[in-house]
């Protein structure tokens, strides 16, 4: 599964295998999210913040390997998401900073 980030942590791109995984039927649903609101994490809506601004994002391995992207290191976390319909995800994250013209992404593996 691959996502690409902005510099706000919204999703600008997902491959099919990201949508499929998730029973996503297309790109539009997710473009514009954060990952935690992209896989429907039961605390990504609990602030208006949204996705990275709880207490339970402080212990999120997601959080933190993007957060280390952003500073332009290459980052691998691992995660539990629990998600809004009772499922958990549990995850390894690979995170890489990526840097086109003069803008900053984060390459989420």
């Amino acid at each position: 599964m691959l996502i690409i980030l902005n510099k706000e942590r919204q999703i600008i791109y997902a491959n099919q295998l990201f949508l499929k995984t998730l029973n996503i039927d297309n790109f539009d649903a997710v473009i514009g999210k954060r990952p935690g609101e992209a896989v429907y994490c039961i605390h990504a809506n609990q602030t208006e913040g949204g996705c990275r601004t709880t207490e339970f994002c402080k212990t999120c391995g997601a959080v933190h390997a993007i957060l280390e992207s952003q500073k332009g290191n290459q980052s691998i976390k691992e995660c539990r998401i629990a998600t809004t319909s009772g499922d958990a995800l549990d995850l390894e994250v690979t995170t890489t900073p990526y840097q086109h013209e003069d803008e900053s992404f984060t390459i989420f593996l």
